[in-house]
């Protein structure tokens, strides 16, 4: 069977057409379509968690990358082919309105209030292959609300070439941390079309660990396991809430613009349990409550490296016609007839005294159809399983997020 391929990846949007006013860019003043597409964005995100969090260890990957590639796919998909695709994706807003707010969402992240606060980059091309027609409407839709390239490559003779053009290509977005995205035989001679999405994000704390306040302590694996852990220390004020299962934690990146949500069962141990349960209206409810409180925070230096195929996992959560013979992508193209064959993940974050480096890649496979504060410091240790998150403070959308269960950090 003849395949088509559209990989896809988030890193800096370039070439943006919209521009966002002054008053845009206040996290009161963000238009509701904006609150819209982020709001979809954590529905997705914790739908998605759901979904993966059977499976064992560390967990971590871009929800805003992984949505914003199928929406670029859902751009093209007509009829109930898009009706499941926008209620898997929690897509509330009407196509017209959708791509402008995901490009104003995208213009937001990867502009600090304040310029050199952060590197939150995203960018999208489309690989196309030689004498291939797209509908004018949807490269006109990719390139204004995506600002999407039109590359061409040769697929049928170069196959390999053209892997390892848009594998270099993310490298080169993601600052050399996602490589080898696309596998060696994957882009078949049969393929037409690889639209590729990255993201990239470097940011300091706003209020750094000193490095001789982090020591190697125990962090609780398993009940009956153990394992060292480079924890960094510091006591200072930070937003938190908790209750009878969980203590959260947000501590700000450098200019206030992002953060880093630490979820921390109160039960060591308890990850599965909270995973069992928590929602994205919890997590909405928790951010709510989040109030300045003096902290004794233990956190754990990290790395991760992470890589899904959730081509049987979209299917499970009701994107199912597009993965089959009768999925309708007609508005991406008439010259034939397309499936999305696979989607594939990668992403990568390093925490350490200093800050926060994450970076995710996304490739979707096209086929051819046949608390208050108190006087002494409230102790947050995370030293056993936690949820994380990145995330906008504006927007209030999810970049990354995923799970610690073994914090290896980097040499």
């Amino acid at each position: 069977m003849k395949r088509l391929i559209i990989p896809t990846m988030v890193w800096g949007v370039i070439g943006l057409a919209l521009v966002m006013s002054h008053a845009e860019q206040n996290p009161t003043m963000i238009h509701n379509d904006v609150k819209a597409a982020a709001s979809g964005n954590n529905a997705f995100a914790w739908d998605l968690y759901a979904k993966v969090a059977s499976a064992k260890g560390n967990m971590f990957y871009s929800p805003s990358s992984l949505s914003t590639a199928l929406a670029m796919c859902y751009g093209g998909a007509r009829g109930s082919t898009a009706q499941e695709m926008a209620k898997v994706l929690h897509f509330s807003l009407e196509p017209k309105q959708l791509h402008p707010a995901v490009a104003q969402l995208a213009h937001l992240l990867t502009t600090p209030t304040k310029p050199g606060q952060y590197q939150l980059h995203i960018a999208n091309a489309l690989w196309v292959q030689k004498n291939f027609r797209l509908e004018a409407d949807y490269v006109e839709q990719m390139k204004h609300h995506y600002g999407t390239g039109l590359q061409e490559v040769d697929y049928i003779t170069q196959a390999e070439q053209a892997r390892l053009t848009i594998n270099e290509w993310v490298e080169a977005k993601t600052k050399n941390k996602i490589k080898d995205l696309i596998k060696p035989g994957m882009l078949t001679p049969d393929m037409r079309l690889v639209l590729t999405n990255a993201i990239y994000f470097l940011a300091d704390w706003a209020q750094p660990f000193e490095k001789d306040a982090t020591y190697l302590e125990d962090f609780l694996l398993t009940a009956d396991r153990t394992m060292k852990a480079s924890m960094m220390h510091q006591t200072s004020h930070m937003m938190y809430m908790e209750n009878d299962l969980v203590q959260v934690l947000e501590k700000p990146y450098a200019g206030n613009d992002l953060s880093m949500v630490v979820i921390l069962p109160k039960k060591r141990g308890g990850l599965s349990d909270l995973e069992a349960k928590i929602n994205n209206d919890h997590y909405d409810q928790w951010i709510k409550q989040l109030k300045s409180a003096r902290i004794a925070l233990s956190l754990p230096k990290f790395t991760m490296n992470t890589e899904y195929e959730l081509s049987k996992v979209l299917p499970e959560m009701g994107m199912r016609l597009a993965f089959t013979n009768d999925a309708d992508f007609s508005g991406m193209t008439k010259q034939e007839s397309l499936k999305i064959g696979f989607v594939i993940h990668k992403a990568f974050v390093n925490v350490d005294e200093k800050g926060t480096e994450a970076a995710a890649a996304t490739a979707v496979g096209m086929r051819l159809t046949a608390a208050a504060p108190a006087d002494d410091p409230i102790v947050f240790k995370a030293d056993h399983p936690f949820i994380v998150i990145l995330r906008d403070k504006r927007s209030g959308t999810i970049l990354f997020m995923g799970r610690v269960t073994e914090p290896k950090a980097a040499s």
